[in-house]
C-alpha cells in the first residue's frame, strides 16, 4: 500500500520550545487520515534543523532518512510529535495529529461490476476476457489495488476441478473450461487475494463472485 503524507516543517530559528501554531504545511491537510490495519508511509523534513526526532504510537523509522510508517492502533486519533533541534540550538516542538479511520471491506469486481449482491450474467467471452478487481468503498486516497490470484470452479460440473489462477486473469486452462459451458451454468471466482502491498493482514480473501453464463445478446460490462 502506497499512501503517502508528506509534513513539511518550516520553523523560524527563533522559535520558543512549544510552538502553539500550525507550522506545518501537509499534503493532506483536509484529509489528516491514516488508517488502521496497514502501512502508512509518512515523510518528515525540518528546514534549518540540526536534528529531529519523530514519534508516534504505531510509527516506525524507515532506512531512508525522513521516511517513516505510522500502523495506527486503538483509539480514534494518533498524534505525531516532532522535536527539532535548530541551528541556532534552540528546540521546538509541535504535534501533529491524524484521525485514525477503519478500512471498510473491499468487495471483489469484475470488470468493474460488484456482483456481492446479486449474480453476474456474462457471455462465455466477457468471462473468459474478464479482469477481477476490488473496490475500496469509500477509501479516501488514490490506491491502484490489483488482485494477485484467484480460483475459478463451476459447482455443477462435477467432472471439472476447480482452477487456480496467478493474476487477475483467466489462464489459457480456465478459458478452455469456460469455452465448454453453456447459457445457465454457474462459475464461482473465490480465495481472491490482493497483491502483498495492500492490505491483506486485514482482509485476506475478497468475497466470492458468482457469474451465469448468458450468451442471450446483453450490454457488454466494461471498465
Amino acid at each position: 500500500m502506497k499512501l503517502t503524507i508528506l509534513l513539511l516543517m518550516f520553523l523560524p530559528l527563533t522559535a520558543v520550545s512549544q510552538t502553539t501554531q500550525n507550522i506545518s504545511v501537509v499534503s493532506a491537510e483536509r484529509l489528516n487520515v491514516v488508517y488502521r490495519g496497514i502501512d502508512n508511509p509518512v515523510k518528515i523534513a525540518v528546514p534549518g534543523a540540526r536534528s529531529f526526532t519523530a514519534t508516534a504510537p504505531g510509527m516506525r523509522e524507515t532506512e531512508i532518512p525522513g521516511n517513516y510508517i505510522i500502523n495506527p492502533g486503538s483509539g480514534l486519533e494518533v498524534n505525531v510529535i516532532i522535536e527539532a533541534v535548530m541551528n541556532d540550538d534552540s528546540i521546538i516542538k509541535e504535534v501533529k495529529s491524524f484521525r485514525i479511520k477503519g478500512l471498510h471491506r473491499p468487495m471483489a469486481t469484475i470488470n468493474g461490476y460488484n456482483s456481492t449482491d446479486d449474480t453476474a450474467g456474462l457471455s462465455k467471452k466477457e468471462l473468459a476476457n474478464a479482469i477481477i478487481g476490488l473496490d475500496m468503498g469509500d477509501f479516501l486516497f488514490e490506491t491502484n489495488f490489483n488482485v494477485k490470484s484467484f480460483t475459478v470452479s463451476f459447482p455443477e460440473k462435477k467432472n471439472m476441478e476447480p482452477i487456480e489462477i496467478e493474476g487477475n486473469k483467466m489462464n489459457q486452462k480456465a478459458i478452455e473450461a469456460i469455452n465448454k459451458l453453456r447459457s445457465g451454468d454457474f462459475v464461482l471466482i473465490s480465495n481472491i487475494r490482493f497483491l502483498d502491498s495492500s492490505p491483506t493482514t486485514c482482509f485476506p480473501y475478497l468475497a466470492s463472485i458468482i457469474v451465469e453464463i448468458d450468451e442471450k445478446p446483453h450490454k457488454l460490462i466494461t471498465e
